[in-house]
């Protein structure tokens, strides 16, 4: 009697488990929030839910109680209707039955492999329905690490847009200062590139749009000559306010973009002369010693150029982006007060560095 009944115990035991291993999943994305999604499979009703506040719903359903099978090669339709969105698997090649009145079919597109633990992540948020197939469970993206348009095929996060603050080292270089301040001297030494800093602030308008105030300290100029009987040693100093819009093409995280605006700046040159006291003979074969003599010589400028250049930045994080950029920097200044020694020059200044979005989360903008 004990045998009796355990082969029919044992194989009621094995369909229930092979039912279970074979439970899929249908996940429904980007529908309208409180929308009916019905899922068939096979021409067989397989389940109902509601989307939820995000638009998502899921419908576990069984390949094996619907079609005879734990798996199969499948094409997937959605119907869209007044009040119903429904989502047809259909085994390969197969038909659907044609859709109700009033509801529009649409096919996404492939033929999938549905396993025994698979998802099926469909997303109706557009007119050409699409769909991932996953093998296992499926978490959903949070909102702003998604594509703007909400594609599954590839999400990622999208450049932070609003205002940021950057800090960056600058390699700067000028063009013509140092060696006009040495003019013929042919012992001159010229001094004209270094280190410098710059720091302010861009705020993106959209991902391809922005507007920048900033602030640049170049390296100090100097050229130095220590031959007798002169010497000279020049010393400029330079702060540069960029006023400049930006346009750019954003790829994910990555914005590649262009810089065009204004920059304003104020330069002061400071040169020591010294000359030493030297014996000459006069026209009479005497020997007549000419003193020396030390002067300081200040020269300040200021006035508005145009400022053009470009880089790209990377979104490491939500609020923190590494970036790098050249700028050429034209510098173009009248004399403080009047006088002679107008600035014409321009300068070369490569950044790196880092910027800090300021406020919330950026969400993604199209």
């Amino acid at each position: 009697m004990m045998k009796s009944w355990r082969l029919p115990v044992c194989a009621a035991i094995c369909m229930l488990a092979a039912a279970t291993a074979s439970a899929q999943t249908v996940f429904v994305r980007h529908a309208p929030a409180g929308r009916t999604i019905a899922v068939v499979v096979g021409r067989a009703d397989a389940g109902k839910a509601t989307a939820d506040a995000d638009g998502d719903a899921q419908v576990p359903i069984n390949l094996q109680s619907a079609v005879g099978k734990p798996e199969m090669d499948a094409n997937v339709f959605v119907d869209v209707c007044k009040d119903l969105t429904r989502v047809l698997v259909e085994a390969g090649g197969s038909v659907p039955p044609a859709p109700d009145v009033g509801c529009e079919r649409r096919d996404v597109q492939g033929l999938y492999a549905v396993k025994a633990e698979s998802t099926l992540v469909v997303n109706v948020g557009s007119t050409v329905p699409s769909m991932l197939l996953i093998q296992g469970t499926y978490k959903p993206p949070k909102p702003e690490e998604e594509r703007p348009e909400g594609s599954e095929e590839r999400p990622h996060r999208p450049a932070s847009t609003g205002l940021a603050l950057y800090g960056a080292g600058s390699f700067t270089t000028i063009r013509d200062a140092a060696v006009n301040a040495c003019g013929n001297v042919a012992d001159c030494t010229t001094d004209g590139r270094g280190f410098g800093y710059t720091v302010g602030g861009v705020v993106w308008l959209s991902k391809w749009l922005g507007a920048e105030a900033g602030y640049l300290r170049p390296a100090q100029i100097r050229a130095t000559d220590t031959t007798d009987p002169l010497h000279f040693d020049l010393k400029m100093k330079t702060d540069i306010i960029i006023v400049a819009g930006k346009v750019a093409i954003p790829a994910g995280p990555v914005r590649i973009y262009g810089t065009f605006g204004a920059d304003y700046h104020q330069a002061t040159q400071d040169t020591s002369e010294t000359l030493q006291s030297r014996t000459v003979t006069a026209a009479d074969g005497s020997s007549v010693t000419l003193p020396g003599g030390t002067q300081a010589l200040h020269l300040e400028t200021k006035g508005w150029s145009y400022v053009v250049g470009g880089g790209g930045e990377v979104w490491v994080t939500r609020p923190l982006a590494l970036f790098g950029e050249l700028n050429i920097i034209n510098l173009k200044g009248k004399p403080v007060g009047g006088g002679e020694g107008a600035l014409r020059d321009r300068l070369t200044s490569l950044n790196f560095g880092i910027r800090i979005r300021i406020g919330g989360n950026a969400k993604p903008t199209t």
